[in-house]
């Protein structure tokens, strides 16, 4: 078999005119581009030519960085556009690493000039090629990253259709994600969120991949009728805009999902629809899909003779494409082999004229060579005055820098000291107020009562034991121990009380300090005059904003004359979280992130509101 590469010919002839630039021109930036433009030509056809074109051009950038000590931005970019070529290079040859590798020096070199539409789509590629080897966490890791540059973004350039497609194709990477982490509620929230962005009315593509992930995460929820209908509304958009590929996949979907609920008439029908697809365009990895999907269906009928038919004929696709494979890395190296040569004979020839240059030059160098010896001597001289200078003023640096380490370690052990102080005033405050309140029941001889209350406080000290012998704890423990706090409050009230939670969707991944919140709902059942209504209510919402975890309280209570400074003063629990936000927040740099608001009287009607910042961060 003979394999042929080949482009266009409107890209045939874009590589013609940059070939005749790289031949013509001794400009080093009109050389390094037209390198770089030949390697992206070449990058979808012939992977050896376009690696050669891309490493010529970084060593032509590496050339001028020896001469210039420092590189200007035209040569940096072009740098970054010889690693991305680079990079989806070794990802179409399954070298992973490589390709991370590649990826990651690209992305530096964007995030050094604060360039944020192409950074994000850098993290948005890297996140892909982290999925293809599994490692699903970093890639959720860096297409969250991605979505947050490409959310700010679209908010300051609202209105742009171009940022708002980058936004949308950065919430179609993140449910891709997801879905592999298995994480289908999230898919369906951000596939929502990327279909707030569309017109729906408007069949395109990113509509038709949407449409593909809601009936991906539906089918993995068992939520087969929804998965069909998604699917087949994927297949509807895919039609419109005649792709076979898709449609291909879209019948395949459609076939499983049908095997599912055991309907193995229409199974086998979008099976068929798939595979002839597959077959008059030559899909032979989707046709290899189709081939195995046949052959479950037809175990699951009970049909052994086709079951065996299409698994022979999987097999058999199987090792052709294997073949293939083999024979194209074969004619990539013979490709290589004859780029190289062709190279080598440029070189030779550019060397026989540099010789002639050379020797022209040495003649006139022997003229000025004692003065260059001359003033060789004096430069050293020179250096050495420079290099003694230079020297001093390091050392001296490098001793003031030490002084700094030491104090900022001290400062460091300080501030973890100051935070144990503070925990530990917390827990006997705590359990001191609780003991108080069981007092009234002993008082009123209500045994039953005071064994159930016992019984609840007992499980509010292991738990305030456990979460204080920690720095952090999660979001979802913290609102798990509140429950049980009002609980554990609300059985002296006659009239009830409610406790209303509102959080963030994955408070499971979030770390808080223990004992932060309770003190406040702690204040609004003991002096928020909640016992005198009949529909007592505390209200705990909890939000991100601006990378901080939002912390909001609200009772509907009598409430107090917030102009009252001595009820702020005289608050021991509230002297401490004040105290405990300040080391939280100790940096100069965030500082300016300790907000912390009182509303009651006049400002409220009715009831008191507190609000405060913590800082955000995750288990990962």
């Amino acid at each position: 078999m003979i394999l042929v590469s080949f482009i266009d010919s409107r890209s045939q002839e874009s590589a013609d005119m940059w070939r005749s630039v790289l031949r013509t021109s001794d400009i080093d930036t009109l050389r390094i581009d037209a390198y770089n433009q030949l390697a992206i030509i070449y990058s979808q056809t012939n992977h050896p030519i376009a690696r050669k074109y891309a490493d010529s051009a970084l060593q032509e950038i590496s050339e001028v960085e020896k001469q210039t000590k420092q590189l200007l931005p035209f040569y940096e970019k072009q740098r970054g556009m010889s690693y991305n070529t680079i990079s989806h290079i070794d990802y179409q040859q399954g070298k992973f690493s490589d390709a991370i590798e590649n990826c990651l020096k690209n992305i530096r070199i964007f995030e050094k000039f604060k360039d944020t539409v192409n950074t994000s789509k850098l993290y948005g590629s890297l996140s892909q090629i982290l999925n293809s080897i599994g490692n699903n966490k970093d890639a959720l890791f860096y297409i969250r990253k991605a979505v947050k540059m490409d959310e700010d973004y679209y908010r300051l350039h609202k209105g742009r259709d171009v940022v708002q497609a980058d936004l949308i194709g950065s919430y179609i990477n993140l449910t891709n994600t997801f879905l592999t982490l298995g994480l289908f509620d999230s898919t369906l929230f951000y596939c929502n969120k990327a279909l707030v962005l569309m017109d729906t009315s408007k069949k395109n593509f990113d509509l038709g991949l949407v449409y593909t992930n809601i009936g991906a995460a539906y089918g993995e929820m068992a939520n087969y009728p929804f998965s069909i209908r998604y699917t087949q509304k994927s297949l509807d958009i895919y039609k419109s805009l005649g792709l076979p590929e898709y449609i291909s996949i879209a019948y395949s979907n459609l076939s499983e999902l049908c095997m599912r609920t055991k309907d193995h008439k229409k199974a086998l029908y979008y099976a068929d629809l798939s595979e002839d697809i597959n077959k008059e365009n030559s899909f032979k990895d989707n046709l290899l899909n189709s081939y195995q999907i046949k052959a479950q269906i037809y175990s699951e009928l009970n049909d052994p003779a086709n079951e065996l038919l299409y698994l022979k004929k999987h097999a058999a696709l199987k090792d052709s494409l294997l073949e293939q494979n083999h024979a194209i890395q074969m004619e990539e190296l013979k490709t290589q082999y004859e780029t190289e040569k062709k190279e080598n004979e440029i070189v030779k020839l550019s060397t026989d004229n540099k010789i002639q240059e050379l020797q022209l030059e040495k003649d006139a160098a022997t003229k000025t060579r004692l003065l260059v010896i001359l003033l060789s001597v004096v430069i050293v001289v020179l250096l050495l005055v420079w290099l003694a200078f230079f020297l001093s003023r390091t050392n001296k640096k490098l001793q003031e820098k030490n002084i700094e380490i030491q104090r900022q370690g001290e400062q460091l052990s300080e501030q973890s000291k100051l935070i144990s102080k503070y925990q530990s005033q917390m827990n006997p405050h705590f359990v001191f107020n609780a003991l108080n309140s069981i007092q009234g029941s002993v008082l009123n001889d209500n045994k039953d009562k005071t064994i159930d209350r016992l019984q609840l406080l007992s499980q509010l000290m292991r738990q305030t034991l456990n979460n204080s012998e920690n720095d952090h704890i999660t979001l979802d423990t913290e609102i798990n121990y509140l429950k049980t706090y009002v609980e554990f409050e609300k059985q002296k009230f006659v009239n009830g009380l409610k406790f209303e939670v509102e959080c963030p969707e994955d408070h499971e991944n979030i770390l808080v300090p223990p004992m932060m919140i309770q003190p406040f709902i702690e204040n609004s059942i003991k002096h928020g005059g909640l016992q005198k209504i009949n529909d007592a209510c505390i209200s705990l919402i909890i939000s991100i904003e601006n990378d901080l975890l939002r912390i909001v309280i609200i009772d509907n209570g009598q409430g107090f004359d917030a102009k009252d400074d001595s009820v702020m003063k005289n608050s021991h629990a509230l002297k401490i979280i004040q105290s405990r936000l300040q080391l939280l927040f100790m940096t100069e740099r965030e500082s300016g992130n300790i907000k912390f608001e009182i509303k009651s009287k006049p400002i409220l009607a009715r009831g008191t509101e507190i609000k405060f910042y913590l800082p955000l961060n995750y288990k990962y």
